[in-house]
């Protein structure tokens, strides 16, 4: 899972309670897979084309993954 807003062109990567990101957003508690006009994050179930990972998410994904711990 992955999550989006509309008000950028990032995606963000979720923590293992899917309540939260990598870099700390809140996330609504909700799965759309397709595009929406809305100012909080969402669920989504396959990574954002033409989106680019937050550069929070990615850091703590990179930290996570060279300490061998599961996102």
């Amino acid at each position: 899972m992955f999550a989006k807003g509309s008000t950028n062109a990032d995606y963000h990567l979720l923590r293992a309670d899917e309540e939260q990101t990598l870099c700390g957003r809140i996330v609504a508690p909700i799965i759309i897979d397709q595009p929406v006009k809305s100012s909080h994050l969402h669920l989504t179930t396959s990574r954002p084309a033409n989106c680019r990972i937050c550069e929070g998410c990615a850091a703590q994904g990179a930290s996570v993954v060279a300490a061998g711990q599961q996102l």
